[in-house]
């Protein structure tokens, strides 16, 4: 199964992901393993990506707010 994600930024996170996690693995019909793999996060993207879409975002803030009331 594809695309199940839980970020647990803190222990009061945790019981939630847990939960949900315990959910998963009771409703699996295991005709396949089911992985868990608790590992460090990292963000998929580098810190020039995060500047550069958010670039992008304040010009497509002024390009619209010519029409509706919007910012970045």
């Amino acid at each position: 199964m594809e695309g199940i994600f839980y970020l647990v930024r803190d222990r009061s996170e945790l019981d939630h992901a847990i939960k949900s996690f315990s959910k998963l693995a009771n409703d699996w019909d295991f005709t396949q393993p089911l992985a868990w793999k608790p590992q460090v996060y990292s963000s998929p993207r580098t810190f020039s990506q995060n500047a550069l879409v958010h670039v992008w975002f304040s010009e497509m803030a002024t390009h619209f707010a010519k029409k509706v009331d919007i910012d970045a």
